[in-house]
């Protein structure tokens, strides 16, 4: 999968909790393509629930998309750190919009963060190490 020159990246963490994935991804998942957009999710789950989070994974992605990454457990910071370097590494890099396992969007969500993306620039690499935005 390549993500090169992807207009959005979207970032979801999650843990143990594959009925609302189950929910939430298809409306990110409905989006995407109005964008060019790319998925990852970072899933920390164990058991059974890392086993069914994977199943409703490759159930919504069709043609969309959307990275499943799956790790042992770490922090929801460490995750949506790796996540993020993920895509700053292989989308030349895209705005990025972080978003919650829990929070189902509308229709037009991600189109307004692609926008916002475009309004405020792209994610630059400050010689400092930190993340910052620079103008368009």
């Amino acid at each position: 999968m390549s993500f090169v020159q992807k207009s959005l990246a979207v970032i979801m963490t999650t843990i143990n909790n594959p009925d609302m994935i189950a929910q939430t991804v298809p409306s990110y998942a409905a989006q995407l393509d109005e964008v060019d957009g790319v998925m990852v999710i970072y899933d920390c789950s164990t058991g059974e629930a890392r086993d069914r989070v994977r199943q409703e994974v490759e159930r919504i992605r069709d043609r969309q998309e959307i990275l499943l990454v799956q790790s042992d457990n770490v922090s929801a910071s460490i995750a949506r750190n790796l996540a993020f370097e993920l895509c700053r590494q292989n989308s030349q890099p895209a705005p990025l919009a972080f978003v919650e396992d829990d929070h189902v969007v509308h229709d037009g969500f991600l189109r307004a963060q692609e926008a916002i993306g475009s309004l405020y620039g792209k994610v630059t690499e400050p010689a400092c190490g930190a993340v910052a935005f620079r103008s368009p």
